[in-house]
Formats: C-alpha cells, structure tokens, sequence
C-alpha cells in the first residue's frame, strides 16, 4: 500500500495512492496530528497520526511510505472514517495495518494507551471503553451499532402474581425505526416513578450485594459504560460520585444540587447565576473536539424546529468572535497553557454572557444536551426524572427527538420518568411501561394501543384511564387552552394551583393547539 503527505489543494490523480492531507486543526496549541485521507477520489475522513515520545506539535512523517515506522501509530477522528474504510472496493486491513491503527491492533493500544500524544490528542474524544470496544468492531469490519438488551429486577411485587417486578429494554442498533433508544416510565402521579428511578440507581452504583434495590441483569454480561443521572428538581437527593461503590463505573449527576454541599440545606441548591460556568465548561469540552461539536450543532438543530429556540441563534455565539481571539493569540509571545488559558476565558465572557440571557427552560435543556453530547457513549445509560416540568410542549418534543438522535448515533439507551403524553408520542409502544398499582404492589404493562405519533387525546385515555373531556377539571383545561396562546400563559391562570397530572394534561392540550 502507498501513501502520500499532498497538499490540500493538490491534484490527486493516482487511485491507487491513499492521500493524506496536512489539518491544521491544534489539540491544546500543543498538537497538530490531524491529516485528511483520500482513496479513490473518496473522503475517506480524519485521522490522527501520533509517535511514542513524541514531543513536537506534528509527526516527521515521510512524504511516501508503504507503512508507518513502528513507533507510529494511528487513530480515525469519528466511527464515520471505519464506516468508510468498509466500502466496496478499499483495502481496509491493509490500510489500518500500514498505519497502526490502535482501534484495529488492540496490543498496540494497550502499549501506547498513556502516552501523552494519545491523551492530549489522539484519544482527545474519546474514552478507552470507546476504542477497545464499538471503534475495534466496526475496524474489524463488524456492525457501526449492535443491539443490546438488559432486564431490571424490583424488589417490589406483581399486584397479579406476586412475583418480583421485571422491566425489560432491547436496544436494536442497525435498521431502527421508529428508536428503540428511549424508554418510558409513565403513570398517575404518586405512583412511584421517581422512586423507581432511584432504585436503578441505586442498583447500579451502591453496594447493593443483597438485591435490596433490585437487580440488573444484561445481555452482554458487563456492566453500562456509563451512567447519568438528569434532574432539575430543587428537592433532589441525588447520589453522589463519592456514593458510587464501583469505582469503574462513570457516573454523572446533572441537575440543580450542588453535591459538594449535598448536606447543607443553605448551600446545596445551585444558584441560576451559576449555571452558565456549568453549561461553559461541559460546551468547552465540546467544542474543543471535533466529533462532540459536530453532534453538538446536529442536537441543536434539531432543537431549532421548535421556532422559540432557533431564535436564539446558538451557532453564532463564538464564530463572529473567533478572528478577534486569532489576533490577540498572534500578538503574544506565551507558553502553550497560557494560550490554552486566553483562549477560554475569551469564550467563557462571550458564552456565559449569551446563556445569561436565556429563560430557565433553554438554559436546561442547553445544559441536558452539552453534557449528553459530552458524556454518552456506546452503552450508556442515561436516566431522567420529568423533564417536561420546565418546557413548553414543543420544546419537550424537539428536546426528545434530539435526545433519540444522540442516543441512537452513540448506541447508549434513555430511560425516562414522566407525567407527559407528549414524551410517549416520541416513543413507540413497545418502549413505553405504564404502571398501576398501590403501595409496593405495582403492575407494568405496555398500553394497549400503539403510541408512537398517536393523538394525544388518546395516549391521555390510555394512560391515565379516563376519557380527555369526560372528567369535570377537563373542562376546565382544555377552555383555559383554547384562551391561550402559550402553555406558560394557560399555567398562570390557575395561580399555582394545577397537580403534575393537569400540567401534563395542559401541556397536552397546547401541544395540540399549537400543531393544528
């Protein structure tokens, strides 16, 4: 196999040459590792060339070579440049031998796994678990996205059989329409959701060696890659990351209580002017690396079909500003951590400054999604409890479709909490688990009718088992929304005084309104 270093804008007329194009994209101002490859007049994608001790920005590569020297080696910048390898027609093993390709040599991974270069650059994206795991299969020629399931075991009842609760997922990866990706709990409020959420959790993370929050049991034999854990509630008790007894676990909290005082009732709640260093140093991380910014900007377009969110314009947020950050590096003689330093307190005042400005419901769903884009992997395990309390419905629509995209594309699962009929819509109804039930004595059952972009009249019917308009509080909701021309104005008029249930059902109703 040949392979030649060109120039971007170099005629590249030889198809049986792999080009590789010098990137001038920087890791940190330390690394310039990053080439482009070609095959056939192909875009094959990027790839990250690194050498053991390596301490300048770029490799000494040949400009011609058959195959890296042996203390090189290499490492595609997203699952796309695997994909592509497999296409008709290109040697791929050939390619991924000659340039000791550490997805594809797991020998040679685990050999250069600490070096700098790998941790600063080549590995900047990505986890370990990432490489040895979903990057080996698809550059051993396997499947992008592999099916998975798992099953959790409650240490509650069956009100029919008296056996211990199960609640079955099966993720398929290839072929998956509508998603399997996300689940959902729903039920009347009081049912116990939150408190079932909390077990999982619990199962997962604490010393749970007597089932006493129940049991997971998973298809593949191993534990989740990581686990997040997402809730805005004010009166959270989340489990912290000191809490976690499996140390190999990665877990992550996001919500409104600050862990480090979790005991402290005058300090744990963050405050809202906090939440734009939150939001800064998860979309830091983002940006920075190419893979999490270009899942960043599809999330966010996504979240754009909801017409009060495109307006805000988030992609314009730094690139207006980049020429002024270009000239102020240029015109200083520092070390690489200083610039790495004037950099993000540069972008830190232009983005805190912009998310200050945002309601309360686009500064949560902002914060969500930069750190699932920032945190989900292949295997994840991402549990929320009611993120429909601070949205409007259109909004909770975008947000799961965005969230369904992201879990799809990194092959993680979602299990949600809700009161809401217009998150069951998103779903179809094998991935929907309706509880009934009373005290520890609960039933899980699919509903009866399919759910995915059914009438919300009728998901409402079916899960909360009474007809939309027959009961007399209905009537009352649905002539508030039909005055209104906004959920947040329907939900003033009632001062307060509206349970989860009629939120829900409210929502609903402006949902509705505001589609037809």
């Amino acid at each position: 196999m040949k392979f030649n270093i060109v120039s971007r804008n170099c005629v590249m007329t030889n198809s049986e040459i792999v080009y590789l194009t010098n990137d001038n994209w920087n890791d940190y101002f330390e690394y310039r590792t990053m080439y482009q490859m070609y095959y056939k007049n192909q875009h094959i994608g990027g790839v990250r060339i690194g050498r053991i001790g390596q301490t300048e920005d770029r490799p000494d590569i040949p400009d011609e070579f058959e195959t890296l020297p042996t203390d090189y080696f290499s490492l595609g910048v997203s699952l796309e440049y695997y994909k592509n390898l497999k296409r008709e027609g290109i040697p791929r093993v050939e390619i991924l031998i000659a340039l000791h390709d550490i997805a594809y040599d797991l020998k040679l991974l685990e050999t250069v796994r600490e070096e700098r270069v790998t941790q600063r650059s080549l590995m900047r994206d990505f986890s370990y678990y990432a490489v040895k795991e979903q990057f080996h299969r698809i550059a051993d020629g396997g499947a992008v996205l592999t099916d998975y399931d798992f099953k959790y075991i409650l240490p509650d009842k069956d009100i029919t059989t008296g056996e211990n609760l199960e609640l079955d997922f099966y993720v398929e990866g290839e072929n998956n329409t509508p998603p399997s990706n996300i689940y959902v709990l729903i039920g009347k409020n009081g049912i116990g959701k939150t408190t079932i959420i909390k077990k999982m959790l619990k199962t997962l993370l604490c010393n749970n060696d007597l089932h006493t929050y129940g049991e997971f049991i998973t298809g593949w034999g191993g534990n989740f890659s990581n686990i997040v854990n997402i809730s805005f509630s004010m009166f959270d008790d989340p489990i912290t990351e000191v809490d976690v007894f499996d140390k190999m676990i990665f877990y992550k909290y996001i919500g409104l209580i600050d862990v480090r005082y979790e005991n402290d009732i005058r300090k744990r709640n963050v405050k809202y002017d906090q939440l734009p260093d939150m939001f800064f140093e998860s979309y830091w991380n983002v940006i920075k690396s190419i893979t999490k910014n270009e899942l960043w900007k599809r999330s966010v377009k996504i979240l754009e079909t909801d017409s009060t969110f495109k307006e805000l314009d988030i992609g314009s947020w730094i690139s207006q500003e980049k020429s002024k950050l270009e000239k102020m590096i240029l015109a200083t003689e520092k070390s690489i951590e200083e610039k790495n330093n004037i950099e993000k307190n540069f972008f830190r005042e232009i983005i805190n400054n912009q998310f200050s400005k945002l309601s309360s419901g686009h500064k949560i769903i902002l914060l969500t999604v930069v750190n699932l884009v920032n945190f989900v992997e292949e295997k994840t395990l991402v549990i929320m409890d009611e993120p429909e309390e601070h949205l409007h419905p259109p909004l909770v629509s975008a947000f799961i479709r965005a969230l369904s995209e992201l879990m799809s594309y990194r092959n993680g699962v979602a299990i949600i909490a809700t009161h809401s009929p217009v998150i069951v819509q998103e779903v179809p109804r094998r991935c929907v688990w309706k509880i009934r039930g009373h005290g520890k004595y609960r039933k899980f059952e699919h509903p009866e009718i399919e759910t995915f972009g059914e009438n919300l009249g009728e998901i409402t019917t079916e899960i909360f088992g009474y007809d939309v308009g027959s009961t007399g509080f209905h009537t009352i909701l649905k002539n508030v929304a039909d005055r209104k021309n906004s959920y947040e104005k329907a939900l003033n008029e009632f001062q307060g005084e509206l349970g989860k249930e009629a939120k829900s059902i409210l929502r609903a109703y402006m949902y509705d309104k505001e589609n037809t």
